[in-house]
């Protein structure tokens, strides 16, 4: 788990802290009209902040006061922390997870004991986990620790807040969801930048609506989990299994917004996610250089390279990376006299494995087990990289001549680039 700073970049400003009255009985998921009560404050008792204090294991001095951010209670601390310095560590009484969230895994969490018995654990073991988009498996070393770090620097007195969604979707979706779930209005920094930059993509285009963008955001989304459906179900939606026509769909709905000499903003949401998201379609299907195509384009793209969700979607460019480098050479994508050289798919693999390694220190800590992985697989890949390694300015200069060829060949701009050092 991460903190982000009330501040530059934040996603979702809400306080770390808060307290609510809540009377199960009156609970309806069905209800929503519902209105929450007041948040009522704490910070001004101090037997109770010094007692949920001595809970946690803290690296730096924190304390609880009245939140910047609303009426409730906050978690400042006192003193300024570096991006990727662990805040503090904690063993939570209760760890569940929403039955329909696909960002961790079940089987992460084991069924804890309760009084009576009847919840028996489930035994420990080491499974391998894909689907878990935080560690990518579950470990029976697992210790069910929740684990706070900072992803940006963050100044003496700051408070210390958290993204309460995936801060990858739409404006539009963001604000709708934490209204109806956690009932607030987001006038985050992330979210009236993107919200100026669409005004000013739509200024002086009468012929275009906020509304009418927001439905072309949906409809690409919705098209891309579309595809997703059918090829995790091959003959149920055989029409959107093909994936050039996707492409083209998506086009088609960029350019009814856009004519074609104003063009969708390729940073703009969900375009590098849907590029990402058909990049892993392509690469299921065997087709690794359309793969590789939208895999840059995606991750090149986005507006965002630091955190735990660019770690994640660097491991998945990764992937595609990796498959093809293990590709025989007389290989059909090798053939094909424009696709970069297999020397430069190489040289840029090992740069962005080399970017991932540092960023994921940050993010996850050096003993977290994906850091550990990732490192290992970088370690073993340098030990057996003939000449300049990564982090000289060697490796840099040859880095760059490869990623811009591979660029190239994706129809993107140089400019776009992941810079090494």
């Amino acid at each position: 788990m991460a903190a982000y700073k009330a501040g530059e970049d934040d996603y979702a400003e809400r306080p770390k802290i808060d307290s609510v009255d809540y009377d199960a009985s009156t609970d309806d998921e069905d209800d929503d009209d519902y209105s929450p009560p007041p948040r009522q404050a704490f910070h001004t008792e101090p037997e109770l902040c010094s007692a949920m204090l001595k809970t946690i294991k803290a690296a730096v001095p924190l304390a609880i006061e009245s939140s910047n951010i609303s009426m409730g209670s906050g978690l400042f601390v006192t003193q300024s922390i570096d991006a990727g310095r662990e805040i503090y560590r904690s063993n939570p009484v209760v760890a569940c997870v929403d039955a329909g969230n696909p960002t961790f895994c079940h089987y992460c969490l084991d069924n804890t004991k309760n009084v009576s018995q009847f919840m028996k654990a489930r035994e420990t073991s080491a499974k391998a986990c894909t689907g878990c988009r935080v560690a990518r498996f579950c470990s029976k070393e697992s210790s069910k620790e929740l684990r706070v770090r900072s992803l940006k620097n963050i100044a003496a007195g700051e408070e210390l807040t958290i993204c309460y969604i995936d801060p990858t979707i739409t404006l539009q979706n963001r604000r709708q969801l934490l209204k109806h779930e956690y009932f607030f209005d987001c006038r985050c920094i992330r979210c009236k930048n993107e919200e100026k930059h669409i005004s000013f993509l739509l200024k002086g285009n009468d012929k275009i609506s906020v509304g009418a963008f927001n439905q072309a955001q949906d409809d690409i989304r919705q098209l891309v989990q579309s595809a997703r459906n059918a090829c995790e179900y091959p003959s149920t939606r055989p029409k959107f299994e093909d994936l050039a026509s996707i492409e083209t769909k998506i086009r088609t709905i960029t350019r009814g917004i856009f004519s074609a000499s104003e063009g969708w903003n390729d940073g703009l949401e969900p375009l590098p996610r849907a590029r990402l998201a058909l990049a892993g379609l392509y690469m299921n299907q065997g087709n690794l250089s359309c793969a590789l195509r939208l895999a840059l384009q995606g991750i090149s793209m986005s507006q965002w390279r630091n955190g735990p969700i660019w770690v994640n979607d660097m491991m998945d460019v990764l992937c595609v990376f990796i498959l093809i480098w293990g590709s025989e050479l007389d290989a059909p994508i090798f053939r094909n006299k424009t696709f970069p050289t297999r020397e430069d798919c190489c040289t840029v693999a090992t740069g962005y494995l080399f970017m991932v390694c540092n960023e994921s220190h940050k993010a996850f800590g050096g003993c977290a087990k994906l850091t550990e992985s990732i490192n290992n697989v970088f370690h073993g890949l340098i030990t057996k990289k003939p000449g300049a390694k990564p982090g000289s300015t060697e490796f840099a200069d040859e880095f760059n001549k490869a990623q811009a060829n591979m660029l190239t060949w994706a129809s993107i701009s140089k400019e776009r680039g992941i810079s090494i050092l």
